[in-house]
């Protein structure tokens, strides 16, 4: 064996002994920009424009042929920032099929204001995170408790 191929068995040994759920984390569970913060508490992003990475999880695909062209990522319970002025998800705007209902992400994008709602555009990477439960619901009545602007993109009853 070269001395080149010798050194890189350890590595390629490694990489075969991972579990597919290790290969698929890279980045996860890292500092991540909280969902709450790209939203913001007013109409529009504080981040508008600029390259964020966030983790949650997929609550609801609209990639399908008549759908949004995307998904929403909502930040888990236990992640929230318990200010009632801040939603706690995202639309993510991508073809790209990564993810399915209730898998846990990692996308790096930019944030954009369209039509009003706040979305992650330009996806750079999507990352598998493994599955957690759905984020809870938020019960609403009419007329609107809150501004409708706190609640966007969210799971709601």
């Amino acid at each position: 064996m070269t001395r080149k191929v010798a050194n890189l068995l350890p590595l390629f040994l490694s990489v075969l002994l991972l579990s597919p759920a290790e290969t698929l984390a890279d980045g996860c569970g890292q500092p991540a920009t909280p969902i709450s913060r790209v939203q913001g508490s007013g109409d529009r992003s504080p981040l508008a424009g600029q390259t964020v990475t966030v983790e949650g999880i997929l609550t609801l695909d609209s990639r399908t042929k008549d759908g949004f062209g995307g998904f929403y990522l909502q930040q888990a319970d236990r992640e929230t920032d318990n200010n009632p002025l801040t939603s706690e998800a995202l639309f993510i705007y991508t073809r790209r099929q990564d993810g399915t209902r209730g898998d846990r992400l990692r996308v790096t994008g930019r944030v954009k204001e369209h039509y009003g709602l706040t979305e992650i555009t330009g996806v750079q990477s999507i990352a598998l995170c493994g599955q957690e439960p759905l984020p809870e619901p938020v019960m609403v009545t009419l007329p609107w408790p809150r501004t409708p602007e706190s609640l966007e993109n969210m799971r709601v009853r």
